[in-house]
């Protein structure tokens, strides 16, 4: 049963990323894959708007990028023995759900990296 609901969000990901806004981040690098966004980014003068992060999230250890559609922020992190692939709302930082699955920490196998790349390196 946890694998085939693990199958129906990702299915759900894969579908809603479809009608995905201009600058939504749906996919690794943005909607142009090339990493620049059309929105503003709030630096001002040589000063950010806000001092402080909105929010602050701990997703687990891995070097993944984070996803932007709509109001919501799609992160994947690796934490007690699992990758974990969590959606979270992109205006306070609430886990909205999670949905994981049993990994090793370091699931890398290739030769001469062994034990480097903690966690997930792929964008959910």
């Amino acid at each position: 049963m946890k694998r085939v609901r693990t199958w129906l969000v990702m299915a759900w990901l894969a579908i809603s990323f479809r009608f995905a806004n201009a600058d939504d981040w749906q996919h690794w690098r943005g909607p142009n894959r090339n990493g620049i966004t059309s929105e503003t980014s709030g630096w001002r003068n040589g000063t950010w708007l806000s001092a402080e992060p909105r929010w602050r999230a701990r997703v687990g250890e891995g070097s993944t990028s984070p996803l932007v559609v709509g109001d919501r922020v799609f992160v994947m992190g690796w934490s007690d023995q699992k990758d974990t692939v969590r959606c979270l709302d992109a205006n306070t930082g609430r886990e909205l759900w999670l949905t994981s699955y049993a990994c090793p920490r370091y699931g890398r196998q290739a030769t001469g990296d062994e034990g480097f790349y903690a966690g997930p390196t792929s964008t959910p």
